[in-house]
């Protein structure tokens, strides 16, 4: 699976309620940790740059994050995400989500008739 390096601190609001402190984490040591990514789940464009939705291995989809595209190490995920989206193919819960918002900016217009 793939992995991506994160310094401690970017993942704290994530992992603090469901990891104890370590011994590291005490004495304030900025190591690096690696995170396994499950899987890809979307992409976008943010400020010019590509982004991807990660599920994270161990954790709830409330816990995907957008990770910029040159600070990963999952280069098989990628790949397969971008060849299933080439055809079309997304997971169910991304469809549903983007179909939820497409009816949260839907809005109507009164219209009278003569």
């Amino acid at each position: 699976m793939g992995k991506k390096k994160m310094t401690k601190g970017l993942l704290d609001g994530i992992i603090a309620e469901k990891c104890p402190p370590t011994a590291d984490d005490e004495n304030g040591a900025t190591e690096e940790e690696e995170y396994e990514v499950e899987k890809v789940v979307d992409k976008r464009i943010h400020k010019g740059k590509v982004e991807y939705l990660l599920k994270w291995k161990g954790y709830s989809s409330d816990d995907n994050t957008w990770e910029p595209e040159d600070s990963l190490e999952c280069p098989e995920l990628l790949q397969e995400y971008e060849r299933n989206r080439a055809l079309g193919k997304q997971p169910a819960e991304v469809k549903k989500e983007k179909k939820e918002k497409r009816k949260e900016h839907r809005f109507v217009c009164p219209v009278t008739l003569p």
